[in-house]
């Protein structure tokens, strides 16, 4: 009877022993579960989440990578998806507002004035998104050609004419001009160059925009630039993957390859991104697009945003607010996260973060957002 006692004692000390080793925010720790659309983990923005992490001992963060994709969040579509429900989920703002109308997003309670293009609004103006990414529109052009003919480079200083005489001084000279005809230029032109109106304030509604005058005049400047496949090479593979038939990339290929002296196009394309092409020829430059404060850039953009389902709502709202404390650099983690997307280039130039910068505050957080 002693020795039974004795025993039962000296484990009932082990078992209290074992539970003071464990602290109380390891036996209460909390998981904070973020889906992101990236290849490439290695950036500043998962360093700041690493550290909110590491900051709070009683939290878990854990980072899903997960594939773009056309259609809406199999959570947020009521199916199962991977592992537990995420609390915090990167979509593209038109998959925002289509997930906020049907009442699967949380409203964000961030209202800060310095964080006004850096969220995404309902049509109503609810902020549901803070951005992740943003793939503004950028001029691309060869510092030889401009030199040789005595041209000034490009900069946000320049106005219409400035850009229209530019691009007939080249073309004058033989030199090829990229500014292809696409949606996304034609939203651009028509409501900075033509003062048109794409969408209402909530950027859900087009009435009236293809066939408003105004975006009749931008397709006529558009055509008037003439952008012509034929003035580029016809390429037989792609990425080292031989595909049917002839295909034209200009951009990148011809902008390296020096047979494109102007060129307006997204900072980060599938095939390349800018500081990739500028470090492959040194005589590339890039600059704001033209028009100064008031051009609003139509980029590609995502965010983070909050589901209804989310079990650490507060949590998830805590990372929104550290990840934005300081929104000046939270535009330079944007930038390495939308570099670092697909491609580990680094960035050290601070001219050039300056210029992605300036086009990330021209990004109006209304302006219809391709996919």
């Amino acid at each position: 009877m002693i020795i039974m006692l004795f025993v039962t004692v000296v484990l009932s000390a082990c078992q209290s022993d074992n539970n003071e080793l464990i602290p109380d925010d390891e036996l209460y720790k909390r998981k904070l579960t973020i889906e992101l659309v990236v290849e490439n983990t290695d950036n500043r923005l998962f360093e700041k989440i690493r550290q909110f992490d590491e900051e709070r001992r009683y939290v878990e963060v854990e980072i899903r990578k997960v594939s773009p994709a056309k259609e809406l969040n199999p959570w947020l579509l009521d199916k199962k998806g991977a592992g537990d429900p995420p609390d915090l989920i990167e979509l593209i703002p038109n998959q925002m507002r289509m997930a906020f109308h049907h009442g699967k997003l949380e409203t964000l309670n961030l209202h800060r004035p310095q964080l006004q293009n850096l969220v995404i609004t309902s049509p109503d103006g609810d902020v549901i998104g803070v951005k992740t990414k943003i793939n503004p529109l950028l001029v691309y052009y060869n510092k030889d050609d401009f030199l040789q003919l005595g041209l000034d480079v490009p900069s946000e200083d320049w106005d219409w004419t400035t850009l229209d005489n530019t691009i007939t001084a080249l073309k004058t000279a033989g030199k090829n001009v990229y500014i292809i005809f696409a949606p996304s230029l034609l939203e651009w032109v028509t409501m900075n160059r033509f003062g048109g109106r794409i969408v209402d304030p909530g950027g859900m509604t087009f009435t009236g925009y293809l066939n408003s005058e105004e975006a009749v005049h931008a397709a006529e400047w558009l055509m008037w630039v003439d952008t012509r496949e034929g003035d580029y090479r016809a390429r037989d593979s792609y990425e080292g993957r031989v595909i049917n038939g002839k295909r034209y990339y200009p951009m990148p290929y011809d902008l390296i390859e020096g047979n494109m002296a102007l060129a307006i196009d997204f900072a980060v394309q599938y095939r390349a991104n800018f500081e990739e092409i500028i470090q492959r020829n040194g005589q590339i430059g890039i600059a704001n697009l033209p028009g100064g404060s008031h051009m609003v850039n139509v980029a590609n953009t995502s965010g983070l945003v909050i589901p209804k389902f989310s079990e650490n709502k507060d949590l998830a709202v805590e990372l929104l607010q550290y990840l934005t404390k300081d929104a000046e650099t939270y535009y330079e983690d944007i930038l390495r996260y939308t570099l670092h997307a697909r491609s580990s280039v680094e960035l050290h130039d601070t001219d050039r973060v300056s210029v992605l910068v300036k086009e990330f505050k021209a990004v109006g957080s209304c302006i219809f957002v391709h996919a």
